[in-house]
């Protein structure tokens, strides 16, 4: 079992590691890193692709967030504590879904509604050499899961044109991977953009992390190279960041993201009815919950902490809270979180970019 630091922690376009062999042992050895240049004597001149990994991170920033993380107590059990009642779909009235479609709809049309599809994944335990989204899930029409999702925003621009007016502008942002980035381009564009406008696609890479031991040694793929982690989900703030890609959204008039996982070919999306209920709420945040089959189901579920809406990992819900019910029957942590959200654009410029160097957590994983 290894640690790979998948977080979003802050990087830097700096030259700072462009420096000799003897003094980049001595920077290295300072953050107690020096076993990174153990295969290589002084004066070895093939360091070029570690220089450059070292320079795209905060390697001290790095560091220090790791001991700190490592050092923090747990959070305590008790500290959890049960969400609110989320709005349940089912049980709104045919007049509020109305409205809240209503809403989404006229937000749409009005180009200010874009989809945003986490697609970095690979699909090797799908029995897939390549990224998840070329993956076809064995329908007789055999569409590929990336076919599948555009199918659906094209279709909800043709929902909400106005009568009279050309489609609205539904921009769809495809996070990719470094590994895998060039490939998933060519892949839509192969395809011809499966029919969307090739201008309101937007491919970017998510970022990577060094990985660390569980001492906090860094780790090397090869002689001459880091052992390198996708920065995880939250990594997609960055990366919007870094890329250009809330730039690009606040130049459209964009004012509304759904965000969601390309793993669900189920997804709605850029559904109206969620982004209109979000829209009517003024809510900067919105979250997609479904409810949980049962306590021993492995997955994330919602909860409070500090009186603060959060996603608790089904690891840290211990067997008699997670089994905890409600006077009906229901989980009182039964919402299971499927990676499917809204965010307010402003939300992110505003609030969560000043904040990502404070937002850390440590992921355990075998590499």
């Amino acid at each position: 079992s290894r640690v790979a630091g998948c977080g979003c922690l802050g990087s830097a376009t700096t030259n700072d590691w462009a420096m000799e062999p003897t003094e980049l042992r001595r920077a290295l050895a300072d953050l107690g890193q020096e076993h990174v240049l153990r295969f290589h004597p002084d004066g070895d001149a093939s360091l070029e692709a570690l220089r450059a990994q070292l320079s795209g991170v905060d390697v001290g920033a790095f560091m220090d967030s790791f001991r700190a993380l490592r050092a923090a107590p747990p959070v305590a059990p008790e500290a959890v504590e049960p969400p609110d009642e989320p709005t349940v779909l089912a049980a709104a009235t045919a007049a509020e879904v109305a409205a809240w479609r209503e809403a989404g709809m006229r937000a749409v049309a009005a180009g200010e509604v874009a989809a945003v599809i986490m697609s970095g994944g690979q699909g090797t335990r799908l029995g897939y050499d390549g990224p998840k989204g070329e993956f076809s899930i064995g329908l007789p029409s055999n569409k590929s899961i990336f076919q599948l999702h555009v199918e659906r925003l094209r279709r909800v621009r043709q929902l909400c044109k106005p009568p009279t007016a050309e489609l609205p502008s539904l921009p769809l942002y495809i996070m990719t991977l470094p590994l895998n980035h060039e490939r998933i381009k060519a892949f839509f564009q192969s395809n011809d953009m499966f029919g969307y406008p090739a201008q309101d696609v937007v491919f970017f890479p998510q970022g990577l992390l060094p990985c660390l031991d569980l001492d906090g040694n860094l780790m090397l793929e090869t002689p001459t190279t880091l052992a390198m982690a996708p920065d995880g989900n939250g990594g997609i703030y960055k990366a919007m960041e870094r890329e250009g890609v809330l730039a690009d959204m606040e130049a459209r008039g964009v004012k509304h993201l759904h965000v969601y996982g390309i793993d669900n070919v189920l997804t709605l999306s850029a559904d109206p009815v969620f982004i209109g209920r979000c829209a009517l709420a003024e809510a900067d945040v919105g979250n997609k919950v479904v409810p949980r089959r049962g306590p021993e189901e492995k997955v994330g579920v919602l909860g409070k902490r500090g009186g603060r809406l959060c996603v608790v990992e089904y690891s840290e819900l211990p067997a008699d809270m997670a089994g905890r019910t409600r006077e009906d029957g229901a989980l009182l942590f039964g919402a299971a979180n499927i990676a499917n959200h809204y965010f307010s654009l402003r939300f992110i410029r505003e609030e969560v970019i000043p904040r990502l160097e404070a937002m850390y957590h440590l992921a355990k994983k075998k590499i």
